[in-house]
């Protein structure tokens, strides 16, 4: 076949497609080459590419999280207007477990006077059961207040203060009896004297004056102290109620609620 190409005919013949190429030969993907001492050629792996290292994460802020920056603010803040609250419970607290170590021990007096006389119930020192009754119902109040206080109920301060009201009754009543038995001479003292009829001779009269003398200033010095002692304690938890009561009002709902389940987690 021929084509022509202007003033001359240049013929022209198609020629057959090349022949495929050997099955034993692989197609070589575009590699460098390098010349090894057989002569022999050599492929080598281009060299890696450098990825650029991404950057850590940033740490979370305070926005990230449940709480935010203004609620951290809120639950310092109520932190440290109930540190006092926090004083009067551990008071409390204290106030409660002193007072049942001193019930325990009246009850125990009175088991083992019992025992002595054979546990005969005419003999039942009344007086050592109802103190040792009465100090444990006042303990169980106060620890029961102090359980209120830490959840920031409004009637804690209030039982507190009444309670040690009702110590304060409590003990110089005892007192006051222990007092009037002495100046009646109904004492034990005076019942053993009269009963080895020692009361006439000078050393039972000396013995029976300087005994009563003490007496009265041990009892008379534990009214004042009494007084003096609990009345201080529960004008200090009647002051609490005010500082309760403004806590409760100023304080968020929730932060409340939250030191709430805390102090009960801790009971």
């Amino acid at each position: 076949m021929s084509f022509s190409l202007g003033a001359a005919d240049v013929p022209c013949q198609l020629l057959p497609n090349p022949p495929a190429a050997p099955a034993d030969v692989k197609e070589v993907s575009p590699q460098t080459m390098e010349s090894r001492s057989d002569s022999t050629p050599a492929w080598r792996d281009p060299p890696a590419v450098l990825q650029p290292i991404a950057p850590p994460p940033a740490p979370a802020s305070a926005s990230d999280g449940p709480l935010t920056a203004d609620h951290m603010q809120q639950l310092a803040t109520a932190d440290v207007r109930a540190r006092k609250l926090r004083k009067a419970a551990s008071v409390a607290k204290f106030n409660g477990y002193t007072i049942a170590v001193f019930s325990v021990f009246s009850l125990m007096w009175g088991l083992g006077e019992l025992a002595s006389d054979g546990f005969n119930p005419l003999k039942l020192d009344w007086l050592t059961f109802t103190i040792g009754a009465g100090l444990g119902a006042i303990a169980w109040n106060e620890l029961r207040g102090r359980k209120l206080l830490t959840r920031f109920d409004p009637r804690a301060a209030r039982l507190l203060g009444l309670n040690q009201v009702g110590l304060m009754v409590l003990i110089v009543a005892y007192a006051a009896w222990m007092l009037y038995q002495t100046a009646t001479g109904q004492t034990e003292l005076d019942q053993a004297i009269r009963q080895h009829g020692l009361g006439a001779s000078d050393i039972a009269v000396s013995i029976i004056a300087l005994a009563k003398l003490l007496t009265e200033l041990v009892y008379e010095l534990l009214i004042a102290l009494t007084i003096i002692f609990q009345g201080l304690n529960a004008v200090y938890y009647f002051t609490r109620a005010k500082l309760l009561r403004s806590y409760v009002a100023e304080t968020p709902a929730w932060v409340i609620e939250l030191q709430r389940t805390q102090a009960g987690s801790l009971q």
